[in-house]
């Protein structure tokens, strides 16, 4: 919040009976918008006034000439000279610094200096990087107390992110996203096991996948229980919140961004890759030789091994063993380059923003991303914002077991990737049934695919009403439609494939296969449906008491209901051929009685899970001019995942907290004026103290009964036991303490 200070001269006496006179003016930005909410201050007398919704204000004066304070967030200082009675027009500028001064928690726009809970904002100038498009990776080594990290190489895995550690044992750890007030949701509804697997590798995208970087203004992190109170079970991993631009007045400006990247493909070269080249590797497996190593029995039969193994069988001579072993010592077989290639990608942004005086919009689209915002200025009390925002993403890569970049770096060099003939090396490779089946991973990646196809769309609109200066209510709904598509094939002539038929490529399948033809489809799909409604009231205003308008109160309150539906299907077909019209292989022999056992068992699964979720919210926050703020949030949130107890297992969310200016306390921010100012810029004490929850996935206090299908064996309808009660069934707690101080210099 910049201080714009309005200089006049006072050279009028003052007496104890001299009449009060009123100064009235606007406060207007350079665009000739009204500031509304901007603090007016008389320095002599402390009086204080707030302007309205159309920017103007009315203060009391005891004297002719006054020097007056005017604060508002955004904008730099300003100067404006006259008497009381003068016309008292105020221009005031944006200052880009200035909107350091504001924090955006998703339920309110707060001033920091008044802020009172552990909170870190960036501008997304600052965290841009060239080349990455992953909102989350750019967010890495950015904000304190946040870590970022991939459990895999992959450039399309998901970043795992962890905000101040783990806030809870077995329910999920990913931070909450937020975007413009409205909660996202991930694309598919994964369990809290998997999304907690370090090794899980999530190349399906987070809430935040369909977001392109560019639409994006600011990020706030909210980080203690403080300033994550409000947004209640959800909120216990932290929030991040993300603010997408605004159009603004004037005639349209079309903006156009291009990136274009090229990386580096990995180079046994590069100072971080140290590995061994093929005749070190010959050495080190001499090396565990002469120790008398015993190598496992599964161990792939390939380079120096398979070589000594077959002269104790008899099948190499001597000379035979020291011409291969020489032949492998030379190979140096650079798996980098047979694997990777040097990338060249582009991505291209186009933006229209403009509007007239009360309507302004911004537009942009960037691949198969795309959002729209409106602002529309319905009358001087009325103010309507219409969001939306969709994406569409296709992607293609290696199956989960075929991971190139691991491979490259944990094969032997001695080991080639071609044939003297060009084609394919391949050795053999362990399999089930304690047999060894011919392994190419180029062999692999050319039969095998992971394809998915994710789209969704997110409509909001946002009214607010301020019926006077001090008070306004807000009315949000948000609707939200996903749908994601994963295909994954496996081809007969696979590794994979193989391992199940239980023959190698081009042999006959025996009776035990598991896949005596054709190799192998799954299909995924999901569709999430949900909603969210919000209606909320603020209040904002200074009070005047004990000799000034030093006293503020903040007050919002709030209803708020959501529901997500997640819907789909998933099945896995054997059998499969891609390259004869997707067909499927039909009247295989009963013969293959375990090939039929696994028919027989492998049931579709269809999903259709709804979560619902009603809440009311509180925060009241008391400031006492700018020395200290005191704060107290609380929330209380009904779930329908508790069943018929849902109504007695309200959970209640509070926090408290409190922030102290000892700058202000200690005086240390004073100093003459036309001298410098003092280097101590900042310092601030923070405290607070709050109790929030989680919500764990599976757990019901009653005993859940799957209804399941026809059982030939028993010739009669089954069910199962799919959950089993938890009389004893709460919310999963975390008690939060936090206390900082901030300090900035120069």
């Amino acid at each position: 919040m910049a201080l714009a200070v309005l200089s006049m001269t006072a050279s009028a006496q003052q007496g104890p009976s001299q009449s009060l006179r009123w100064l009235q003016g606007v406060v207007v930005t350079q665009d000739g918008e009204p500031v509304i909410g901007a603090v007016v201050r008389d320095r002599a007398s402390k009086a204080q006034a707030v302007t309205d919704v159309d920017g103007k204000f009315r203060i009391g004066a005891a004297t002719e000439r006054l020097t007056i304070n005017v604060s508002s967030i955004g904008l730099k200082e300003a100067k404006w000279s006259g008497r009381y009675d003068d016309k008292c027009r105020i221009v005031m500028s944006d200052d880009a610094q200035a909107l350091q001064g504001v924090v955006v928690t998703g339920y309110q726009q707060l001033d920091r200096r008044h802020l009172t809970s552990s909170v870190t904002s960036k501008d997304m100038e600052e965290l841009e990087i060239g080349g990455v498009a992953d909102l989350s990776k750019m967010l890495e080594g950015k904000i304190p107390d946040l870590i970022s990290f991939s459990g895999s190489g992959e450039i399309n895995a998901t970043t795992r992110i962890r905000i101040r550690g783990t806030s809870t044992l077995i329910g999920n750890r990913e931070p909450l996203w937020v975007v413009d007030g409205i909660i996202l949701t991930d694309p598919v509804d994964l369990s809290s096991d998997v999304l907690n697997d370090p090794d899980y590798i999530n190349r399906i995208g987070n809430a935040i996948a369909g977001i392109n970087p560019k639409d994006i203004q600011r990020i706030d992190v909210l980080k203690d229980a403080a300033a994550t109170a409000l947004y209640g079970t959800r909120a216990a991993n932290g929030v991040i919140v993300v603010t997408t631009k605004s159009g603004r007045e004037g005639k349209p400006v079309v903006s156009y961004s291009g990136q274009y990247t090229l990386r580096k493909r990995p180079y046994y070269t590069d100072s971080k890759i140290n590995l061994m080249d093929s005749k070190e590797r010959i050495l080190f497996s001499q090396y565990l030789v002469d120790q008398h190593f015993k190598y496992p029995s599964g161990m792939p039969k390939v380079g120096y091994e398979d070589a000594l193994t077959k002269l104790y069988t008899g099948d190499y001579t001597q000379a035979q063993f020291e011409q291969e072993v020489e032949r492998m010592q030379q190979m140096n077989t650079d798996w980098f380059d047979v694997l990777c290639h040097n990338s060249f990608s582009h991505d291209h942004s186009v933006s229209i923003s403009g509007g007239s005086e009360h309507v302004r919009y911004y537009t942009t689209n960037r691949r198969y991303t795309a959002m729209t915002k409106i602002d529309m200025d319905l009358s001087k009390r009325f103010k309507l914002q219409v969001n939306v925002n969709g994406y569409l993403n296709d992607r293609q890569y290696a199956q989960t077991q075929v991971n190139p970049i691991d491979y490259a770096y944990n094969t032997s060099r001695a080991i080639p990737a071609y044939n003297d003939d060009g084609s394919y090396y391949k050795y053999l490779k362990a399999a089930e049934q304690n047999n060894f089946l011919g392994y190419s991973i180029l062999n692999e990646l050319d039969n095998s695919y992971m394809k998915q196809q994710t789209e969704a769309v997110t409509a909001t609109l946002n009214l607010r009403y301020q019926p006077t200066e001090n008070l306004f209510f807000n009315g949000v709904f948000s609707a939200n439609m996903q749908n994601a598509n994963i295909e994954g094939w496996w081809g007969e002539d696979s590794y994979y494939a193989s391992n199940l038929r239980r023959s190698d490529v081009g042999e006959a399948p025996p009776s035990d296969s598991y896949l005596p033809y054709g190799g192998e489809l799954s299909m995924q799909k999901t569709k999430n449906v949900g909603w969210t409604a919000r209606l909320q009231a603020n209040y904002n205003k200074w009070f005047y008491w004990l000799g000034g308008y030093n006293h503020n109160i903040n007050i919002a309150f709030g209803l708020e209901a959501s529901s997500a539906n997640y819907t789909g299907d998933q099945y896995t077909q054997r059998g499969y051929y891609r390259d004869r019209g997707r067909t499927i292989a039909s009247n295989i022999s009963e013969s293959f009685s375990s090939y039929w056992n696994w028919v027989r068992s492998n049931v579709p699964s269809i999903t259709d899970t709804k979560s619902n979720m009603l809440s009311a919210y509180a925060t009241l926050s008391y400031s006492y001019k700018s020395l200290f703020t005191l704060n107290a949030n609380g929330r209380f949130d009904g779930s329908n995942k508790f069943g018929s107890r849902s109504n007695e297992k309200l959970l209640p969310i509070w926090s408290v907290s409190g922030n102290a200016n000892l700058m202000e306390i200690l005086g240390l921010n004073t100093y003459t004026e036309g001298k410098s100012k003092p280097w101590l810029n900042t310092l601030t004490l923070k405290a607070s103290y709050g109790e929030q929850g989680n919500m764990l996935d599976n757990q019901t206090s009653e005993l859940i009964i799957r209804k399941g299908n026809m059982n030939a064996y028993y010739n009669e309808m089954t069910s199962t036991a799919a959950y089993f009660a938890n009389p004893d069934l709460r919310w999963e707690k975390t008690h939060s303490s936090n206390i900082g101080l901030e300090v900035s210099v120069l």
